[in-house]
């Protein structure tokens, strides 16, 4: 779109083109100007900047400040109501934040009506510097009340918890934030603001989120290097995100997605990625009662078979772990999709893993247990026994569920863990095992099942789906092994839906 006092939307054909791109949260506004095919034409054309919503207003007059004549704002720039372009321009949202110059964040605005523009008191932003006072021991110290960056005032506002924000943030280069209180602006290297105009410290920056991620993600070299950590990261922090549409939580994260599978050579999967697809199963929520979206949407084996915030544990939360060793085989994995983009909206799904199915009981953690956060739950063998080798720090298999316990207390539905990996976390031999907690298909009413993909592909017609993940703690990773291999029921194709 063409940022100038008459606005019009401008067909692409010059890739060398510099232009700006907007980000801001859609609200439930009935403003008619956004593309559709029955717009298209008045859209070309041209109109009044004024008819325009306020913050896409700004958006042009900030462009035009900064001397650019162009403007990227998806809702004149996709056809609304075209699913098939919608599609497309969701798997290329990546590439349109990254190739441009910066983005415009209107974080200080509920929604496309509040404008980027805030009326303040400016000699209130700046830092308070705390001089001759005894006991500094020759430190400068400043004092400042600006507020956190996640907060509404902070830097990314209305905005922290979007879902499609999150994908914008973390490709653009440079991001330009109109904040509640201030201006702060960022790139790949440092970010700054009007109370520190020299660059903002750690304890303003914040530790982990989207700002961790972002740089990574815009240096695209850096793909090559750690694509699997980049991931885990990106997993643990858009799963906090929140969403209009439940729908949209692979689409939303579609262009970052496509970008990664081209610099890292590697399979998407609803979510996970072939080349460390063991690994990439040992998520869980952090939940203790997740909810299960309304509709379908991905395979239960995949992290957005939920509405929850998930991790890869803490301590253990890199994919390629060192001193891995897998205890399972994928044989086949497949999924299904409800168009061309296979980065987008899926139908269905399915893993063949060969590995030992276990039966087990779950039972509710003791009030009080020094266990990581989210593992609500511990496992035992069917006689109640505990599994070998277990010691060292924790003494227990504990557990996350993605479904209500009260579906498991009435005993009537079985279940089963399969070892997957497990991964040496000290030179004493101490290490954690991961294991994914099984239900038979259909078992469970609140898990959706695709329809992607009919049909049986068990010899034994015996299906299943996830319902959890186990995590077990153990100082003899020997006695565990030799279980398995010896007591443990011998491994089989496990179909898991």
């Amino acid at each position: 779109m063409q940022a100038s006092k008459s606005d019009w939307l401008k067909r692409a054909k010059q890739t060398d083109t510099r232009y700006l791109t907007l980000s801001y949260r859609w609200g439930s506004t009935t403003q008619s100007y956004m593309l559709t095919e029955q717009t298209q034409a008045h859209l070309l054309a041209g109109l009044p900047t004024a008819v325009l919503p306020k913050t896409l207003q700004d958006g042009c007059c900030i462009a035009t400040g900064l001397g650019f004549r162009y403007l990227w704002v998806d809702r004149l720039c996709i056809l609304q109501d075209s699913r098939e372009d919608w599609s497309f321009e969701a798997s290329k949202m990546a590439e349109v934040y990254r190739n441009s110059f910066c983005t415009i964040s209107a974080s200080g605005s509920f929604d496309e009506d509040g404008g980027c523009f805030r009326s303040r008191m400016a000699f209130g932003i700046q830092p308070m510097l705390l001089c001759n006072i005894p006991l500094l021991r020759g430190r400068t110290y400043y004092f400042s009340d600006a507020p956190q960056n996640e907060q509404k005032e902070g830097k990314f506002g209305h905005l922290s918890d979007r879902g499609w924000v999150f994908q914008e943030r973390a490709m653009s280069c440079r991001i330009l934030h109109f904040g509640d209180e201030q201006v702060h602006w960022e790139c790949a290297e440092a970010q700054f603001n009007e109370t520190w105009p020299w660059g903002e410290p750690d304890f303003v920056t914040g530790a982990a989120s989207v700002q961790s991620v972002r740089p990574s993600l815009s240096c695209i070299s850096m793909f090559r290097t750690d694509l699997s950590g980049i991931w885990t990261s990106v997993v643990e922090e858009y799963s906090r995100t929140k969403l209009t549409y439940e729908s949209d939580k692979l689409p939303a994260l579609a262009g970052l997605a496509n970008e990664v599978a081209l610099f890292g050579k590697d399979e998407y999967l609803a979510g996970l990625w072939r080349r460390n697809l063991l690994a990439g199963l040992c998520w869980r929520s952090i939940y203790e009662n997740p909810q299960a979206p309304k509709q379908y949407r991905a395979p239960s084996w995949s992290w957005p078979s939920l509405d929850a915030p998930v991790t890869y544990g803490g301590e253990y939360a890199r994919i390629t772990w060192r001193g891995e060793r897998h205890l399972a085989s994928v044989k086949d994995v497949v999924v299904t999709y409800a168009d061309t983009n296979a980065f987008g909206s899926v139908t269905g799904g399915w893993v063949i893993l060969f590995g030992n199915l276990i039966p087990v009981l779950i039972k509710p953690m003791r009030e009080g247990r020094s266990i990581p956060a989210g593992l609500h739950y511990k496992a035992f063998q069917m006689d109640g026994t505990r599994f070998p080798g277990l010691g060292g720090r924790y003494d227990v298999a504990a557990a996350a569920l993605d479904i209500d316990f009260s579906i498991l207390a009435g005993g009537t539905i079985r279940t089963y863990c399969v070892p997957l990996v497990e991964r040496n976390t000290s030179v004493k031999g101490e290490g954690s095992t991961y294991c994914l907690l099984l239900a038979p298909k259909g078992a469970v009413p609140s898990l959706k099942i695709g329809t992607g993909l009919a049909g049986s592909l068990s010899s034994n017609g015996e299906e299943y789906q996830r319902i959890g993940l186990i995590w077990l703690y153990s100082n003899h990773w020997g006695e565990f092994r030799e279980w398995l291999s010896e007591e443990a029921p011998p491994k089989q194709d496990i179909v898991i839906r």
